[in-house]
């Protein structure tokens, strides 16, 4: 056992704020707290804190835990620290295809248009140079975009006459041929044609995050889009006891590039592992300029992306909270809050569920009444 003693250790319950000591036991659950004197004894191993801070784990509400593992284990890391330009990112995937048998797919992530000083998305050209012999798949740091080379786009038989999937964009140039460049579902045309993640790799992300969270004082998360393979790699690490943070698992409805709706997950709740809430996107994100907004983005002119229409949103919803699923709704934009609150309403006229807290993902835009509408409705 180990008892923590001389700093300040805030337990964050109201009635002791701040206590002396703190004994954790063998299992690493925190056993007491009090003065030092008190909880001290044979066999107990002393940890000075030397004046420092001592809190409760923390918990992070929003981690796509496995995409982080992905790109801290086998990806190209794409982001600025590492890859300040252009030039660099395609340095890096040449340098990946270079190790690799032609035809491997090679993925990466990070990007963000913004951060770099060429102040634009990188195109199916620029990852061309990288290699035209491996299809490369870069995935911009909101999640939301994924730019494809040439090789990729052939195997995902995305041309200029491949029509945009609901809710995403095939980004084309004047003469209307893909630059590449993948918006929302639209990724999913691409993601079909990738081979999927196996799951011993799956689970070594998973693994690697996990470790990096500890790390950092994480020590409960949400993982908020899980799909049918990726659920029973949760499952299995759950099974064998090696989730070492406590997960809140989000399992999709509706993958990106079709209209598929993938059934109900079986609800699961363990000590490390929770399953019994639904994920959907009603749009995409800000700083990429697919949030659904009421007013045009200036640089695109247009007003986002709205993944469903209401109607079949609603239907979507009402088997979730019918079955008692809690439902969880990425929703950045205020076209988007409009949409899924009026349906959160709707479901709960429907069949009231006072104890049924659905969520909202991000609510990045809300007006005072969108806060009201949310109070309202127990979010």
């Amino acid at each position: 056992m180990l008892l923590f003693t001389n700093g300040i250790i805030r337990t964050m319950d109201p009635a002791a704020p701040v206590v002396e000591a703190v004994l954790v036991g063998d299992d690493g659950r925190i056993a007491a707290t009090g003065r030092a004197a008190d909880l001290d004894k044979p066999g107990v191993r002393r940890v000075d804190l030397g004046g420092a801070t001592l809190l409760p784990g923390f918990n992070d509400a929003h981690v796509h835990i496995w995409k982080l593992g992905l790109l801290l284990t086998v990806q190209v890391d794409a982001r600025s620290a590492v890859a300040p330009d252009i030039d660099t990112i395609v340095a890096r995937f040449r340098e990946r295809a270079a190790t690799l048998p032609p035809g491997t797919w090679i993925t990466g992530r990070g990007y963000n248009e913004t951060a770099l000083p060429e102040r634009r998305h990188l195109t199916r050209a620029d990852l061309d140079a990288a290699s035209t012999e491996h299809p490369i798949a870069l995935t911009r740091t909101c999640g939301h975009m994924i730019v494809a080379n040439s090789k990729a786009l052939e195997l995902a038989g995305i041309t200029a006459q491949t029509p945009n999937p609901p809710g995403g964009v095939i980004v084309r140039d004047e003469a209307g041929e893909p630059t590449g460049l993948l918006q929302e579902t639209a990724m999913g045309l691409l993601n079909r044609a990738m081979p999927e993640i196996d799951d011993a790799t799956m689970a070594d992300a998973i693994r690697a995050t996990m470790r990096h969270q500890l790390a950092l004082g994480i020590t409960s998360a949400t993982d908020p889009l899980l799909t049918p393979s990726i659920l029973s790699v949760y499952r299995d690490l759950e099974a064998r006891g090696e989730l070492i943070v406590r997960v809140n698992g989000l399992p999709i409805r509706r993958p990106d590039g079709g209209t598929e709706t993938l059934p109900l997950p079986e609800r699961f709740v363990s000590d490390t592992l929770r399953i019994d809430c639904v994920k959907f996107f009603a749009d995409g994100g800000l700083s990429g300029a697919t949030a659904a907004l009421s007013e045009p983005y200036k640089v695109t002119g247009d007003c986002g992306v709205l993944r469903f229409d209401t109607d079949e949103l609603t239907q979507l919803m009402w088997e979730a909270h019918d079955a008692g699923f809690r439902i969880a709704t990425h929703a950045i934009g205020d076209v988007a809050l409009d949409q899924v609150i009026g349906v959160y309403e709707a479901l709960h006229r429907r069949k009231p569920q006072p104890g049924l807290r659905h969520r909202i993902e991000h609510l990045g835009l809300p007006s005072a009444e969108h806060l009201r509408r949310c109070k309202a409705c127990l979010l």
